[in-house]
């Protein structure tokens, strides 16, 4: 199984088994980065994600014009969702022969 290196924005606080809503987002106001590995057999879905408006913190650095990606991927009954760095197409070039349109 090949895995794929992609960059995930999570809360710090969060537990890891459960990914974050937009409302987690706006009401926290922080967000970190860290660099996840995915089964890119297991991607269900991909679309565009907007950050919210102002009142947000991203980590420093991070150019305000970056585009992030919502992934779901199937984990048992329930899918997980993801916000990855990247737009729709990067990440969909990223996972490689495995989504091809």
């Amino acid at each position: 199984m090949k895995m794929i290196k992609l960059v995930e924005v999570h809360l710090p606080d969060a537990i890891s088994t459960k990914a974050f809503s937009r409302k987690d987002v706006v009401e926290t106001r922080t967000y970190s980065l860290r660099e996840i590995f995915l089964n890119p057999l297991r991607v269900i879905m991909i679309r565009a994600w907007s950050a919210p408006g102002q009142g947000y913190s991203l980590p420093k650095n991070l150019d305000s014009r970056q585009e992030y990606s919502h992934v779901e991927i199937e984990s048992g009954l329930h899918a997980k969702s993801l916000i990855l760095v990247g737009s729709p197409g990067d990440v969909q070039k990223k996972l490689g022969k495995f989504h091809e349109t």
